[in-house]
């Protein structure tokens, strides 16, 4: 059995390519994508209870706020610590949730065939004591 380190451990090329543009808003190659998504489905789970901007911070990361989601008052900002260019569109919750899922629905299949493990228990937007 998989521990939950080894798991929001895994590590794969990460990017966000926001839809329209030519160009990855960033792009990682070492992006721990397992903790990344537990981190997001759980902001996303949260915040009908805590209207909070989202910063993640990786384990794996001496640098803060790698890649933030801030309200504005029309939507909301994606931005990146180390990002290719300034997006200057924002988003509804709704493209946010649905850019979310999709993700999150690709990377279990990818857990499942690589490492013959389910992460839907990380990525269910539920707490997770670590």
């Amino acid at each position: 059995m998989a521990t939950l380190s080894r798991l929001t451990g895994i590590r794969s090329s990460g990017s966000i390519v926001i839809p329209g543009s030519t160009v990855p808003l960033y792009q990682e190659d070492e992006f721990c994508v397992v903790e990344f998504a537990m981190l997001m489905t759980q902001w996303l789970a949260d915040l009908h209870r805590h209207a909070i901007d989202f910063s993640y911070s990786s384990m794996e990361s001496d640098e803060t706020g790698l890649i933030t989601l801030s309200k504005e008052h029309h939507g909301w900002r994606v931005a990146a610590l180390h990002q290719n260019y300034v997006e200057g569109r924002l988003f509804s919750l709704e493209e946010i949730a649905d850019a979310v899922s999709a993700f999150v629905t690709r990377l279990r299949a990818q857990v499942r065939e690589r490492f013959d493990h389910d992460i839907a228990h990380l990525v269910s937007g539920g707490r997770i004591a670590l």
